[in-house]
């Protein structure tokens, strides 16, 4: 399967959509092998795809091919991803100066976990809680959990 995303006006991308590589096939190269199996050769085409693209879409609309796997045009295309000078790049989030990005995390409001609270929590609690996260309970408390 090949991917293609819609830019806007500002090379923004829009939308990323599947398109099957029939649709990017230009041409089809049989040889006979000296076993005398056959090997087909595929020469797909971007442009065949960008012109799929537009017959779903409209002929105004923009199409790059994107990669998946990320080998080619430098990362797998994202709604809101820029394409620039042949690559897509993320979207760049500015914070105000003197703001942090993460607010710090404060510890007033924790509890520690004791053995009442066992009843309470279910199978993904426990897989995600720690030894750290268990000084009151042992371990024959947390196997009683269904």
């Amino acid at each position: 399967m090949a991917h293609f995303a819609q830019l806007d006006e500002n090379n923004v991308v829009m939308q990323v959509i599947v398109v099957h590589n029939n649709e990017l096939v230009e041409s089809k190269q049989a040889t006979v092998n000296e076993d005398d199996s056959v090997s087909v050769a595929v020469v797909e085409s971007e442009q065949r795809g960008i012109e799929f693209c537009q017959s779903l879409y409209g002929a105004e609309t923009r199409w790059v091919q994107t990669s998946y796997n990320g080998s080619f045009r430098g990362k797998y295309a994202g709604v809101g991803d820029t394409y620039v000078d042949g690559a897509f790049v993320g979207p760049v989030v500015e914070t105000p100066v003197g703001e942090p990005v993460v607010a710090p995390l404060t510890t007033s409001d924790v509890q520690p976990l004791t053995s009442t609270d066992i009843p309470a929590l279910s199978s993904n609690d426990v897989e995600a809680l720690t030894t750290a996260d268990l000084p009151s309970i042992t371990t024959s408390d947390i196997s009683s959990l269904g």
